[in-house]
């Protein structure tokens, strides 16, 4: 038999050792995956211990294509599906599907299948790992689901605070105590905004996904002066410029833009340049939109790039600001729900987030 090098996503033939194989099918079976071996056309001949502990079989039931058995009959054929065209194309197959243990259950693995080549480049054999991730699984949602009851239930005390403190408002209070409750009313307006963006990433992260109120017939150009006004109010240092060509109505959920543009003209003016203005330009109309924000500053380093739109991420450069790092995570949902797309592109001349969904003539 033959002895097999594995590099990255490289696998390749090396001299015949017998110790050599002995060895790594000791290492194998004292792995805590699953693993096993096939030939060129996907006839496995050898599994490691932990496969036979896990699903209660042996070498004669599982061989060849026995494996079969232990697969949920609903997932199965597109597993033989994709695991056919990994053979015949002679690509790496990745897939999550469930295995059934030998106390019946079924659980969600990820697997991974290499080729081995020869030194010629030719494929004489597949390598494959099995990882249990069902903790993992179930430690996700139910760290969702908490997070999605959490919002739900603080709603309603915040809701009673923000209500006393308008009829607070409303009755004879000295200086001191006045401004004592605009700053608990500030207080809990960041609140409202935090609860609302743990519950729209919850509705993303379990199925649910973002609901939209779409409609045709309101201008939106109102909506995007609003948040505009309201933002340069808390940074009233800032100069915010705007291009607007609306020439008619936006098929949207125009509250959901709002909250869009609110998250990234937020970051523009946080993390651009404070000595020159951010621009805000939205063009379109019923048969498509455009909308960006684009800010002067500090490019985005590149290793942090591919990060921007994953949810609880902040960037490095402002970690004390406040915030739960979903905004950007958000935007990017509420992109997809409107089947759009929010791109980013960084220079060191400037940095643009761009929403665009349909067909925009610039």
């Amino acid at each position: 038999m033959f002895w097999i090098s594995c590099t990255g996503t490289s696998t390749r033939l090396m001299e015949p050792d017998a110790s050599a194989e002995a060895q790594f099918h000791l290492m194998a079976d004292l792995m805590p995956i699953l693993c096993w071996m096939a030939d060129a056309g996907g006839w496995i001949f050898w599994y490691n211990r932990r496969w036979y502990d896990y699903t209660g079989t042996t070498l004669e039931e599982m061989q060849g294509w026995g494996w079969q058995s232990v697969h949920d009959p609903a997932v199965l054929p597109d597993v033989l599906e994709r695991w056919k065209a990994s053979i015949d194309g002679g690509q790496t197959f990745d897939m999550t599907f469930p295995l059934r243990g030998a106390d019946g259950v079924f659980r969600p693995f990820l697997t991974r299948v290499t080729p081995v080549r020869r030194a010629d480049g030719q494929i004489f054999r597949w390598l494959g790992t099995n990882t249990d991730i069902s903790e993992e699984r179930l430690a996700g949602e139910l760290r969702e689901q908490f997070v999605a009851v959490l919002g739900h239930d603080l709603r309603n005390p915040l809701s009673a605070i923000t209500s006393g403190l308008t009829l607070l408002r409303k009755t004879p209070l000295n200086d001191r105590a006045l401004l004592v409750a605009d700053m608990m009313r500030d207080s809990a307006a960041r609140m409202s905004a935090l609860i609302a963006d743990i519950l729209d990433f919850a509705r993303g992260r379990l199925g649910g996904g973002l609901t939209l109120n779409r409609d045709a017939d309101q201008p939106l150009e109102p909506v995007l002066r609003e948040v505009i006004a309201e933002l340069t109010i808390t940074a009233p240092d800032r100069a915010v410029e705007t291009d607007f060509a609306l020439v008619e109505p936006v098929d949207c959920d125009r509250g959901r833009i709002a909250q869009l543009l609110s998250n990234l003209l937020g970051n523009a003016l946080i993390y651009g340049a404070v000595d020159q203005p951010v621009r805000v330009r939205a063009v379109g109309g019923a048969a498509g939109f455009e909308l960006s924000v684009a800010n002067a500053g500090a490019p985005i380093p590149p290793d942090e790039m591919g990060r921007l739109f994953q949810p609880f991420y902040r960037a490095s450069v402002r970690p004390s600001r406040e915030g739960l790092g979903l905004g950007l995570y958000i935007a990017q949902e509420i992109a997809k729900a409107h089947g759009g797309a929010l791109t980013v592109t960084s220079t060191p001349a400037q940095t643009r987030f761009t929403f665009r969904m349909g067909s925009v003539s610039v």
